[in-house]
Formats: C-alpha cells, structure tokens, sequence
C-alpha cells in the first residue's frame, strides 16, 4: 500500500485531494487548485477499482477532532460514497462511461450541460426532452496535457453524452439537438446498463 498514490475524501467539496503522487495516472487526471491536485469522484473510484490509488477519508465522528485521524476506504465502501444512496454523488451509469473510456485509453473531463437557449431554432424539434445523464469531454491519453486543455489549445475528440438504459433513449431529433449545441465537436452517444457500455455515432 505504501507504493500506492494515496488520496482523502473531501465531502464538502465532494472530491479526493491527492495526498501522494505516484504513477502516470495521476498526470492526466484531475486539476490543481489551492495548491493541490483533486480527482473528481470518478477518477479517484476507477484508480481505487484498479489497485492504483488508496483512498482516505475522516469518519464523521473524528471531524471535530483536531488530529484529523484518518479511516482507509475499501471498494465497497467507496461505492456507497460515490454511486450509493438515494441522491448519489455521481449516476452509476455516468460511473460506467467514464471507467469504460479510461480503461480504453482515453481521458475524460466533465463537461457542463449547455442551455436550452444555446440551441439554434432550426434544430429544435423535440417536444419531449431526453437530456442525457451527463456529457463527458473525451481525448486520447497520448498527447494529453491538462494545460493544453486548460488553455484551449486541445480541443476534445469527441463528447460522450451518457444515457441510462434499458430507460427511453432520445430521438434522432433530440441527438440533432444536442449535436447541434456541441458542434463542432463530434457527439457520441453512450448507453450505459449495470456494467456494459455502448458508444455509437449519430446517425440521421
């Protein structure tokens, strides 16, 4: 375990603070900020699944506490954390994307949801919206930089937009849509049940 990048589960910021950097992993994963470098809750779950990160967390009851004492997570229990419950940090399916396309090679980045108001009136054509779960920003692992991205010298190679089946997937006119909202970035759609992920292309 002493080999192992280590992180602490922050609840409050419902992100793990990289305590010890070790491996390639962490080089294209997560951001850096106040000083230190945060794995999204999806990162620091797959890392853990792969034997390549040991997360940290304070139990509630020693957060008072001024020593900070630490408890090390198991998978199971960071399951519960991260996908558990009846308002889960993240969507499993979303979960499953993201350690599909990682374990592919890729890297993902979340990706804000754009607004109704950004979509050209000619593409709208849905009266029954399907958004998706969530949109994820998809690039290579090789040539990966998190300043290229950062200063928007890298653009995507495609976005993934998340759908939780066997629920109602979305309209040709509704993938129109949102292509539309993307463009020009490539939209893939990602069909996601328990662990078994699909991506296809838009076709109209």
């Amino acid at each position: 375990v002493n080999a192992l990048a280590t992180a602490l589960w922050e609840p409050s910021r419902g992100l793990a603070r990289v305590t010890r950097e070790k491996g390639q992993d962490l080089r294209v994963m997560g951001f850096h900020r106040d000083g230190s470098q945060w794995l999204w809750p999806a990162e620091a779950l797959c890392l853990l699944e792969d034997s390549l990160l040991a997360l940290d967390m304070v139990p509630p009851s020693a957060q008072a506490d001024a020593t900070q004492t630490t408890v090390r997570l198991s998978v199971q229990e960071a399951y519960r954390l991260v996908l558990g419950g009846e308002q889960p940090i993240m969507p499993h399916a979303t979960y499953a994307v993201f350690a599909h396309l990682y374990r592919g090679g890729f890297v993902c980045r979340p990706r804000t949801m754009p607004a109704v108001a950004d979509v050209p009136a000619a593409a709208v054509a849905s009266a029954r919206p399907m958004p998706p779960e969530a949109l994820l920003d998809v690039y290579h692992r090789r040539g990966f930089a998190r300043s290229k991205v950062a200063d928007g010298s890298l653009p995507a190679l495609f976005v993934a937009a998340v759908y939780r089946t066997p629920e109602v997937m979305p309209s040709l006119a509704e993938i129109a849509q949102l292509s539309a909202q993307l463009a020009p970035l490539p939209l893939r759609c990602a069909a996601a049940w328990q662990q078994q992920v699909l991506l296809f292309n838009q076709t109209l």
